[in-house]
């Protein structure tokens, strides 16, 4: 924007051309018109993949730190990046515009360590509110799975968009493992389980450990 001392033809204001004129303190100022953008219209499938993406973006969003570690892809791409992919195709599900998430299907870990056998969750007892203890077998030993990998626990919120989770709780030998989720008292939650190696490098699928409403 550039401002002018009066002329031949003196200070105005409004629109002449593709110039506004006006004035502020006693300055004249002219400047360019705005330009107009005209409003962009999406075609059907590219509505379907925004509402598919916004979709599983409230879940990756909720854990991405997380899913930076549990979800390394091979050919380059960021663990949040890998874990959108994955989900949006295969754990959206429905017809647009009903979308809804199958949190069975959903993952929050890919790779290449044996994953949890036997895993479970549940409440924990009277004497530890706000807790939900996991449980899976030690199988250790079994392929590239290590006693000291680290035991990945994860409660996800959908009515709070807010996903709980550790990664240092426990490990494969130990066998189980519990997650504070106090900040979920009356909500219904989802849980997951996975590992990763000791030194963080390498991660298992994960296991879909039920839904649980908390006290």
């Amino acid at each position: 924007m550039g401002h002018y001392k009066k002329g031949i033809l003196g200070g105005f204001s409004g629109k002449v051309g593709t110039v506004v004129g006006s004035s502020w303190k006693g300055i004249e100022y002219i400047r360019s018109r705005p330009a107009f953008k005209k409003s962009r219209t999406f075609s059907q499938p590219q509505l379907e993949q925004q509402a598919k993406f916004s979709l599983a973006g409230k879940l990756v969003r909720s854990m991405s730190d997380l899913l930076n570690i549990t979800f390394k892809d091979a050919t380059g791409m960021t663990g949040v990046n890998s874990a959108m992919r994955y989900n949006i195709s295969n754990a959206v599900e429905g017809t647009y515009p009903g979308y809804t998430i199958s949190f069975p299907n959903v993952s929050v870990s890919r790779g290449a360590l044996p994953l949890a056998e036997g895993a479970g969750a549940e409440n924990a007892t009277a004497s530890m509110p706000g807790y939900i203890n996991f449980i899976w077998n030690n199988n250790s030993g079994a392929g590239r799975a290590k006693a000291s990998d680290r035991a990945v626990l994860v409660a996800y919120c959908e009515s709070l968009q807010t996903a709980i989770y550790s990664t240092n709780s426990g490990t494969r030998s130990t066998g189980t493992a519990s997650l504070q989720v106090s900040l979920f008292s009356g909500k219904t939650v989802h849980t997951y389980l996975c590992f990763i190696s000791d030194d963080g490098k390498v991660a298992s699928d994960s296991v879909y450990t039920g839904v649980l409403l908390i006290p």
